[in-house]
């Protein structure tokens, strides 16, 4: 119910992202439940498990969207984007790093495929 009305509230090109746990193995059942929740609500939903040297396990991110996008971007594409969008420079970020991000491992892949619990507001995260 909570990922439906933000659904409504994005524009028809707009995109959703959320930090949604870790992907570590003994913790990766939050993050696999909140993908097969997105998929519920939107029509493309990427797992992404960025760099991060802020916390010492692995994050796992989500986007979603109503607007196809591919995980396999161009990386070349990507860093033209970035170039004409953003400003200063960025030091962690490019297309290839991108591309590395969406590519997940195989561990993460088959968690998703056997979840099949989603969360509702009368089935929270616990």
């Amino acid at each position: 119910e909570h990922y439906q009305k933000i659904r409504q509230a994005l524009s028809t090109d707009g995109w959703f992202a959320v930090q949604a746990g870790s992907v570590a193995p003994a913790e990766i059942h939050l993050h696999v439940r909140v993908v097969k929740t997105l998929q519920t609500v939107f029509s493309y939903v990427n797992s992404l498990k960025p760099y991060s040297t802020s916390y010492t396990y692995p994050l796992g991110f989500v986007v979603a969207s109503n607007k196809k996008f591919s995980p396999t971007p161009h990386p070349e594409a990507i860093d033209h984007l970035l170039a004409e969008q953003t400003t200063g420079g960025l030091k962690v970020i490019d297309g290839i790093s991108l591309l590395g991000m969406l590519q997940l491992p195989l561990n993460i892949r088959q968690a998703i495929a056997r979840e099949n619990q989603i969360y509702t507001m009368a089935n929270p995260p616990k």
